[in-house]
């Protein structure tokens, strides 16, 4: 057993502490705890350790209000206070700035948030028939065993209802015992689309709504969660943008696109997921805009494609997933020359290595803001604005 004091909460939720030259993680751990923790094993020469007892508690420490937490795998920061959480995720995007990046941002990163419960409106719940019943939740941490919940916390009210009723009527899970997933969105007027069909939640489309457009999303495409955010997201990546060529890689159904179209004369969006393009073109016509070229294809494959348009295009916007951009990537975006890049992240630690690399590429940082999409969880947005240091002004 080792006596620990708590420095700091890390990416991934692991509280850090030191001692005899041993950096310790420690989970479920609040910055400034005085804990007994037991070591359980080492990880890239870092002692990941157990809590034995509190000794003495944060003043940031909370109970965590849900039943299930520390045995679901959803959260990791439930047991600590909201406004901690906040100052927690912007130290996740600095630290990786810094240490990945050798990026050294001299100004506040702002931190942007809504409730921190009932906020998500798509999920993955996991099922298996049990016995005569049914087993409906989410992994429990580190393992691939259901956490069987009544409800979620995080999740919205609409979400809530379709484990309620999966609960009640074991016969429309599927007839063996292997742990299936069913995929879930659903709207502000309480409509549930599930992938696949389950009884009667049907393989569908909702229509979200957000800063003055309509979106039809299914369940199998990518969406932002949480919905409180959703307005205030689009209006920091797209709100201060204007020109004549704008270009959205890794588009989706067309969130940021729509946003764009208002703002410039044309907009190119790129998106491997074909069935997610269909539905980005059903967006803008839903939205009146006709000024989108929508392109299922890679963005990789797209770029290559482009020899000769240095200079053409005033603005690129990126939304990758959690792996970031791909060095093909990087090269074809820094060849077009945009006057202006948005990265949106989902990943410090990508992020951190994608910027040191398009620094290199002679753009430079504007400005750094974050944004809670996912309380409770370790997960922060970045949204992080560049500009060519040729087309610099003011």
């Amino acid at each position: 057993m080792v006596e620990l004091v708590v420095e700091k909460v890390v990416y991934e939720g692991y509280g850090l502490a030191r001692s005899c030259g041993q950096v310790f993680l420690i989970p479920f751990a609040a910055p400034g705890d005085l804990v007994k923790v037991r070591p359980v094993k080492e990880r890239k020469g870092m002692v990941i350790a157990h809590i034995e007892k509190v000794i003495k508690p944060s003043n940031v420490r909370r109970f965590p209000p849900c039943p299930y937490y520390e045995r679901c795998g959803g959260c990791q920061l439930q047991h600590i206070d909201y406004h901690a959480q906040l100052e927690a995720k912007v130290g996740f995007v600095k630290e990786s700035l810094e240490r990945i990046g050798r990026i050294h941002w001299p100004h506040e990163i702002p931190i942007y948030y809504g409730d921190e419960f009932q906020y998500r409106l798509r999920t993955q719940l996991k099922q298996k028939r049990n016995g005569g019943g049914v087993s409906i939740g989410f992994y429990q941490a580190g393992s691939n065993e259901i956490c069987e919940i009544e409800s979620c916390m995080i999740l919205s009210p609409a979400l809530n209802g379709v484990i309620e009723t999966l609960r009640s009527m074991p016969s429309v899970v599927g007839g063996d015992t292997a742990v299936e997933s069913i995929r879930l969105i659903s709207a502000e007027n309480g409509v549930v689309a599930a992938y696949p069909e389950v009884g009667r939640i049907r393989s569908d489309n909702v229509e979200i709504a957000s800063g003055g457009n309509r979106y039809l999303v299914g369940p199998t495409d990518f969406f932002q969660a949480n919905r409180y955010l959703l307005s205030q997201l689009l209006e920091i990546v797209t709100g201060r943008e204007r020109g004549i060529r704008a270009v959205d890689l890794y588009c989706g159904v067309g969130f940021f696109s729509i946003a764009l179209a208002r703002r410039f004369e044309h907009v190119v969006a790129v998106e491997n997921n074909a069935h997610s393009v269909q539905l980005g073109r059903r967006n803008a016509l839903r939205n009146r805009v006709s000024n989108i070229k929508f392109l299922a294809q890679s963005v990789e494959q797209w770029l290559a494609t482009l020899k000769g348009e240095r200079g053409k295009i005033d603005f690129v916007l990126v939304n990758p997933p959690r792996i970031g951009l791909s060095r093909q990537a990087i090269e074809g975006i820094c060849d077009l020359k945009p006057s202006k890049l948005t990265y949106v992240s989902c990943n410090p630690a990508t992020l951190a290595r994608d910027l040191k690399r398009l620094l290199a590429k002679n753009y430079e940082i504007v400005s750094i803001e974050a944004i809670d999409l996912l309380p409770q969880t370790y997960h922060v947005e970045t949204v992080v604005r560049l500009v060519d240091i040729a087309h610099r002004v003011g």
